[in-house]
């Protein structure tokens, strides 16, 4: 290299600029209204960049996505000095504008925000870096649809956001298919909406076979294995349903893993009459969370069946002087949200991956 070509070298890369911008024959172009949302997003996170970007017309994240495509033509041809944004400038774009389309979906302002979200997912598709640009993919799916699986439990008409939260999750499968993470959450989501009264039955098959999947690559899998016996025990296959909750119980996995496991065997037992080794199940579940309700109310249930009538009052004594808290990430309920609580934990280290 000579000295004139080092120079000219290092005088490009002191163009280089450290926000997201183009460098187009060594000028470089000021930012337009939405890489200026981008920047403060990157450096501020949400709040401001996000009324920012309410501000603007639909029409600059795609005049954006155009200039990115004519620049990147210019640099193709060879000409010098000729940058576009980063592939973490081109990221950050792409999730600004789905968190923009997160909170049009929480107004159910549903077209608007399925229109942010496909702009979101088309900015992320510019990204160069094939592995940087799978990984944000499988993120960004996953983040919408556990957020609109998030939604059914606080909407008053639900439909929407299962339909949506469904078409991503399943995107998301299709796509990553040996992703156990991915798997038990498509499979919550349908699980969930077989066990509904009168849904179609399919639901709980789909969510059996995702659950097989995910454990066909995590024979171990705490999660799979749960949530694929409860499966069956739902489409009373009894027999499998004992040999995966049993699993869970002899792996020493999570308490409310374990717990759950209990009830689930709990419930098989007394579904066949055996009340004295369901009352053992829930015994178990009742020395491993003694603050949750079920496996109290379930061992009254089975001693009051088995004739120990005062043994079942003190069980539902037990019950009844239990208060219910009012956190669903530490509640029993929370098994029919999947992992819908997830995506905030997710979408906090998309931004952070994302920032300056």
């Amino acid at each position: 290299m000579t000295n004139v070509q080092a120079l000219s070298l290092l005088a490009f890369l002191s163009l280089q600029p450290d926000d997201c911008t183009f460098v187009v024959l060594g000028e470089r172009e000021p930012p337009g209204a939405f890489l200026r949302a981008v920047n403060l997003y990157r450096s501020n996170g949400g709040g401001d960049a996000l009324r920012e970007l309410e501000s603007l017309d639909d029409n600059e994240v795609q005049s954006f996505v155009e200039r990115v495509k004519e620049v990147r033509v210019v640099i193709r041809r060879g000409s010098g000095n000729t940058a576009v944004p980063e592939d973490r400038c081109l990221l950050a774009a792409s999730l600004l504008v789905i968190e923009s389309g997160m909170e049009r979906a929480e107004s159910s302002l549903w077209s608007f925000a399925d229109a942010r979200f496909d702009a979101g997912f088309r900015l992320s598709s510019l990204v160069e870096s094939e592995p940087l640009r799978s990984s944000f993919q499988r993120d960004a799916l996953l983040l919408a649809g556990l957020f609109h699986q998030d939604l059914i439990f606080k909407d008053a008409f639900p439909g929407p956001a299962f339909e949506r939260a469904d078409r991503y999750l399943q995107a998301a499968v299709k796509r990553y298919p040996r992703d156990v993470e991915v798997l038990v959450a498509g499979g919550a989501l349908l699980e969930w909406a077989g066990s509904l009264p009168e849904e179609d039955p399919s639901f709980l098959k789909e969510a059996q076979d995702l659950y097989t999947q995910a454990l066909k690559t995590l024979p171990e899998d705490a999660h799979a294995l749960l949530r694929l016996g409860w499966v069956l025990r739902k489409r009373r296959e009894t027999e499998r349903a004992l040999s995966f909750l049993k699993r869970i119980t002899d792996m020493g996995a999570e308490d409310d893993l374990v717990y759950r496991a209990w009830m689930g065997l709990g419930a098989l037992a007394a579904g066949a009459g055996d009340y004295d080794m369901a009352a053992t199940y829930y015994q178990n579940a009742v020395r491993l969370i003694p603050a949750w309700q079920p496996a109290h109310i379930g061992l009254a249930y089975v001693l009051h069946e088995s004739g120990s009538h005062t043994e079942a009052r003190r069980a539902l004594d037990a019950a009844l002087a239990i208060e219910a808290s009012d956190d669903p990430l530490t509640e029993w309920w929370s098994y029919e949200l999947g992992l819908a609580p997830r995506y905030v934990p997710l979408l906090e280290r998309m931004r952070e991956e994302t920032a300056w």
